[in-house]
Order: C-alpha cells, then sequence, then structure tokens
C-alpha cells in the first residue's frame, strides 16, 4: 500500500490518517499482525516522541488495512484506536471512550452493531459487563484495542490508581487484548498493582520498535511528494534530502516540505542544504524544539555518549545505549561503524556540546526522565526513570527494523 497517492497532503508531525499515504513498516505491520492472526496477544510498540507511533497504530486500525491483512482468514477481528492522553483523566473516561472505540471499530470493520454505550461506566465491573455482553454473543470475534501516549494514564496515581491496571490485565484473554504505544517501556512507568501480577507480565517480550524508516520506503515518499509538485529529483536531491533529515519520518517530512518550497521558489539545489540548516536549527524552529525535548529526556550517560559519537563515527562496541540509539533511529551504523542519523541532528549537537557534562556521574537535568537514582516517579507531567533509551529487558537485542544509513 505504499505510494499509490501522491502525500503531500500532510504537515510534518500530524499522524497520516489515509492508508495510502502510510509508508513502510512492513516489518512491524507483518509481526502484528502475524502474532493477532491466530492467539491475540498484549504489545507494546515503542519510539521516540514524533517517531510515527499514533501513525502506525492508526493504520492498524483502518479497516483497508485490516482487510488487506486479514483476508486469508476465518476469525472476525476489529482493532479499535483509543488516544489516551486525549479527555481520560479517571478510569470511568477510560472505559467510555474504549467502549465507544470498540463499538465504533465493530461498525466499520465488520459492519456490526454493538449493545448500547451506556452513558458512564462507574465501574469497572460496569464496563465488564458490557463487554462480556458482545463477547459471548460475538464468539467469533476479536478485538484488539491500541491504547496511544500510554504515559498520560500515569501522570496522577490518585486519579488512576494501581487496581486499575490490575483490571486491565484482567480483561486479556483469547478474545480481547491490549497494544500499547509509548515512548517509555511499561515495566517502568509504575503501572502495578499490588494484588495481582503486574500489567506488563501479560505483554509480549519483544516490543515492536518504530524507529528509522525503511530507505526504499523514505525515497518512495520523497519522489512521490516531488512527483506530485511536478519536481524531478535527481540522485544527488534524493541523498541531500535523506543526510539532511536522517531516517525518522518527522524529519523527512519536515525537510522535504522545505525543499519544495525552495525548488518551487526557483532556489537552486546548491543553495537548498544550507538553507535549510540554517532555518530549522533555529531555536525557536520546531525542529530544534523537537530536539531540546529528546535532549531533556536523555540521562547524563546518553547525552555524553551522543556527544562523542557527533565528535566524529566510532566503532560500535555492542553496548545496549548503542543498539537502544539504532532502534530509535538517532544513530545508525554502517560497517561496524557507528554515526549520527542526519545532518540536523548532527549539527543540533555540534551547537549543544558545550552543556554536556562528560562526567559519567555528574547528576542529570531535573527534568531528565532518566534519573541516577533509579525507581519511577510521575507527577504533573514530569517521569524520572532509571535505564536504557527504551527500558528493554537486557537480554532483548532483536530489532524490528535493521540500522541503516539515512542515505
Amino acid at each position: 500500500m505504499t505510494g499509490k497517492k501522491p502525500c503531500t497532503s500532510f504537515s510534518a508531525g500530524l499522524p497520516i490518517e489515509e492508508p495510502e499515504c502510510f509508508y513502510g513498516r512492513q516489518e512491524q505491520l507483518e509481526r502484528f499482525f502475524r502474532l493477532q492472526r491466530l492467539d491475540l496477544r498484549p504489545l507494546r510498540v515503542l519510539g521516540l516522541r514524533r517517531s510515527g507511533k499514533t501513525s502506525y497504530l492508526k493504520h492498524l486500525s483502518s479497516k483497508e488495512v485490516l482487510q488487506e491483512w486479514l483476508k486469508d482468514t476465518p476469525r472476525r477481528m476489529a482493532v479499535a484506536y483509543v488516544d489516551a492522553a486525549k479527555s481520560v483523566a479517571t478510569p470511568r473516561d477510560f472505559y467510555l471512550n474504549t467502549a465507544t472505540a470498540i463499538s465504533q471499530a465493530a461498525l466499520d470493520h465488520l459492519g456490526w452493531t454493538m449493545p448500547e454505550v451506556p452513558g458512564d461506566f462507574s465501574t469497572p465491573q460496569a464496563f465488564d459487563a458490557w463487554l462480556n455482553l458482545i463477547l459471548k454473543a460475538k464468539s467469533d470475534l476479536r478485538l484488539v484495542v491500541l491504547i496511544d501516549e500510554l504515559e498520560a494514564l500515569c501522570k496522577d496515581p490518585e486519579k488512576i490508581p494501581a487496581s486499575f491496571w490490575g483490571h486491565l490485565r484482567s480483561l486479556a484473554s483469547k478474545q480481547f487484548t491490549w497494544v500499547t504505544a509509548s515512548f517509555i517501556d511499561l515495566h517502568q512507568l509504575g503501572i502495578a498493582d499490588d494484588v495481582v501480577s503486574p500489567f506488563w507480565n501479560i505483554f509480549h517480550h519483544e516490543p515492536i520498535m518504530i524507529g528509522p524508516l525503511e530507505t526504499q520506503a523514505a525515497r518512495a515518499l520523497v519522489a512521490d511528494s516531488a512527483e506530485h509538485q511536478n519536481i524531478l529529483f535527481d540522485e544527488e536531491e534524493f541523498d541531500a534530502i535523506l543526510q539532511i533529515a536522517g531516517s525518522l519520518p518527522y524529519f523527512i517530512q519536515a525537510v522535504l516540505e522545505k525543499w519544495l518550497e525552495l525548488r518551487k521558489d526557483g532556489k537552486p539545489v546548491s543553495q537548498c542544504r544550507e538553507i535549510i540548516l540554517k532555518a530549522m536549527l533555529r531555536p525557536s524552529n520546531q525542529i530544534s524544539r523537537q530536539f531540546n525535548w529528546y535532549w531533556e529526556h536523555f540521562s547524563v550517560g546518553q547525552r555524553s555518549f551522543l556527544n562523542r559519537l557527533a565528535q566524529g563515527p566510532a566503532v560500535a562496541a555492542g553496548k545496549n545505549i548503542e543498539s537502544d540509539f539504532e532502534d530509535y533511529g538517532l544513530v545508525y551504523g554502517d560497517e561496524g561503524t557507528l554515526r549520527i542519523a542526519g545532518e540536523l541532528f548532527q549539527r543540533w549537537l555540534e551547537s549543544h556540546s558545550a552543556e554536556i557534562p562528560h562526567a559519567e556521574g555528574a547528576p542529570s537535568s531535573p527534568s531528565s526522565i532518566y534519573s541516577q537514582s533509579g525507581g519511577v516517579t510521575i507527577n504533573a507531567g514530569t517521569v524520572n526513570i532509571t535505564g536504557d533509551v527504551t527500558g528493554r529487558d537486557k537480554g532483548e537485542s532483536k530489532r524490528e527494523t535493521d540500522a541503516h544509513s539515512p542515505t
């Protein structure tokens, strides 16, 4: 479904709503449907902010995508999308939003009308009763609920108590399951119930990583968008755009939009690179602010690692921090050598090198989500965590996408 329609209707940072405008992520799509086709499995989707997690989830919940991937299976599946950051302050909000999304997904995907959604779910048992009514009536139905922005449910433990997570855990079955999307891994979010096993214990051991976009998909995105503007790129321009942007879709989209704007204004190709770099690295630019957000959410050790790599390529040493940044698309490996992905991030790091402590044991900034002391606290939108970038189990080394050069 890649490249079927010129996709210049999106703006950098906005989720992709139309399946024909979704590029790449084939391995992640295949893995999701492979695991869900027979027996439903709780899965966790991990990726940086603006990596494309929301676009991926919305793609999974599209009727056209479900029909294409499930055409050879007799089981009926509905996939509901829930944005945990939108109008969810209490469990009652979550249950109501989830029931509404399930009802709409069943109607859109299968043409089924679900039992009327109550105006309120005053208790978890009320949601159980509504859900069981559906599952018993439709024994061949498989329901998957995608929870986007999971961190939003962890900001106020007084409003979202520990027992909430135990209840979510109890709902997982052969007919019903959860798929979560977050920047922070589940076992680092403090989502546990002292009475039952942790919520994250039921999830598949390997996350689906939303990291670098495949080179072929990135080039297709660039080519289709340029063709729609009646502009033909030569190889030099393809390479320049991806060298500047790196391999994360948000930055590719942003650089591409600016490049096309400059070309339509008659700017020569030789000037486009420096104009874009200068504009996007201004402190007020959204790209620069995005890098600032990343920086605030990395530990001192992670910042030092990136600082050293910004000074020049380094031989891969097989450390967790290297594979974490590769998985997230900020670093790529080339024949055993590690490099920063994208000239934008490289230049940004160079300009901020004086702000990076070199001492590994130096205290991290107050706004960092990674603390040196350990533990997890989430309040007022601030998160403090210990661990590697993804927080995945040390034994997990298999990646969902191969690290690659952005060109």
